[in-house]
């Protein structure tokens, strides 16, 4: 998998290879704490799913649209099957951070409500994460992403010295 730091002589796509490369040590560093649902695993994984996304969207034109196209549908699918039980995570967090403003027989009865009803819900999105994680899905896009990084489809644009490419991305999004 491409490891290098590309300097400013070196093509533009080099910038986003480097880049997404970090994104996809940082999701399968995380995918680990995941299946084990070790606390901030998940946001961890669909911050690096979501950057990853992003990166791609951002350097689209430098590479293979087909591509491009594919690999950014697989990681949206994979933040939003990420994004469920990470959004109920969230939820539980913040009410049980406002249940000391309750009076403290009240807080008891919402706290097991809460656990009963959004952990519920919570358990349940993890487990379809857990069945997302072991698919043939989840498996191709891995196998998708170190492909493009081991040899990705730059057009002929991508080639350009980063340093004339990325002046031109930054004066065109001013």
């Amino acid at each position: 998998m491409y490891k290098g730091q590309p300097g400013k002589k070196d093509p533009v796509s080099d910038l986003l290879t480097a880049y997404l490369g970090a994104q996809v040590r940082e999701l399968l560093a995380h995918d680990p704490g995941v299946r084990l649902e070790e606390p901030e695993a998940v946001h961890n994984l669909r911050s690096a799913t979501r950057r990853a996304r992003s990166a791609l969207q951002a350097y689209r034109r430098f590479y293979n649209a087909l591509a491009v196209r594919h690999l950014g549908t697989e990681l949206k699918w994979l933040g939003r099957v990420l994004g469920v039980p990470r959004d109920a995570e969230v939820m539980l967090d913040r009410l049980r951070g406002h249940m000391a403003e309750l009076p403290p027989g009240l807080a008891s009865a919402v706290k097991d409500r809460l656990d009963e009803e959004l952990g519920a819900s919570r358990d349940a999105a993890h487990r379809k994460l857990q069945a997302a994680m072991v698919s043939a899905r989840y498996f191709q896009l891995l196998d998708g992403l170190e492909a493009f990084l081991d040899s990705p489809p730059v057009r002929p644009d991508g080639a350009a010295p980063a340093r004339k490419a990325a002046g031109k991305l930054v004066a065109k999004a001013a």
